[in-house]
């Protein structure tokens, strides 16, 4: 796109250095910072995560998304995967990762400064999936956003069952295999122990509540991995005046990936849908 500066640089994650991104119009117009976290399984550079943050970044925001540093991504698309790195992935190691990128922008994000030039001193979250999780458990916690924005974002934080978390607990590990590459991959039962141990603060009626604030979540009608019934059962826990600050909307013909197959663009419909709706939601033009 025309007139967007784009930067790649790095932080000091949870679990080392990770991989950094922030595109932006050099156009001296004030605008508002959004944060992006990617999902599970996913990395910065994965799907629509690049074109979503250069449409908003045309549209008046400052864009920056960051690989968790136990995504297992390094290098561009993630095309060398860190199977060992990834299976140390826990929520708080991600909370961890979302509030070192948020203090490297608020302490003047060294190296790229330029990019906060026109910063209006706003933050906005935006995350999928897990990140969407991760962006209201921090932001309820922190209070550092104004706004948090979550595609497909999860309804509950704890999804396994009984017999899934005794077998996690039997072998150490959880073992599954990414679809996109066939590797085999672990998470280790840190995770587990991590999502047990802080039920309460990673219950996400309870962190909407507590942020105080505006929340968007769009949810894909035709979304397998997770059905708007999730989200609406969270939705139901919460008190009347939290409901008033959610804005559900329900996206026709779109799945987990808002109209993606990896780097591929299926259905702009979908897509273009979802941007316009995060678009008006954080007030960009």
């Amino acid at each position: 796109m025309k007139n967007l500066t784009e930067a790649e640089f790095k932080i000091r994650g949870a679990d080392g250095e990770t991989e950094a991104s922030v595109v932006f119009k050099n156009d001296g117009v004030s605008k508002p910072l959004i944060i992006a976290s990617h999902g599970f399984m996913s990395w910065k550079d994965w799907g629509f995560f690049p074109e979503a943050s250069r449409r908003l970044a045309e549209r008046g925001a400052i864009v920056s998304r960051h690989n968790f540093s136990n995504s297992g991504a390094n290098g561009g698309r993630g095309i060398n995967f860190e199977v060992e790195k990834f299976s140390r992935l826990t929520v708080s190691n991600a909370i961890k990762d979302l509030e070192a990128i948020t203090s490297f922008f608020e302490n003047g994000a060294v190296g790229v400064g330029e990019a906060l030039k026109d910063w209006n001193g706003e933050i906005y979250f935006w995350g999928h999936s897990l990140g969407a999780a991760v962006s209201l458990i921090y932001g309820a916690r922190s209070g550092k956003a104004e706004k948090i924005a979550c595609w497909a974002g999860v309804g509950k934080v704890d999804r396994y069952s009984p017999r899934q978390k005794e077998e996690w607990r039997r072998k150490g590990y959880w073992e599954y295999t990414d679809r996109r590459t066939g590797l085999k991959l672990r998470t280790l039962v840190d995770y587990l122990e991590d999502i047990e141990s802080k039920a309460e603060e990673y219950d996400l009626a309870r962190a909407i509540e507590n942020f105080g604030k505006e929340v968007l979540i769009l949810s894909g009608k035709a979304d397998a991995t997770v059905k708007t019934k999730e989200i609406r059962e969270t939705l139901l826990r919460l008190s009347e005046s939290a409901r008033k600050r959610v804005r559900l909307v329900e996206i026709e013909n779109c799945d987990h990936f808002f109209g993606w197959r990896e780097s591929e663009l299926k259905s702009e419909k979908a897509f273009g849908k979802a941007i316009e709706e995060t678009a008006n939601f954080f007030n960009l033009r």
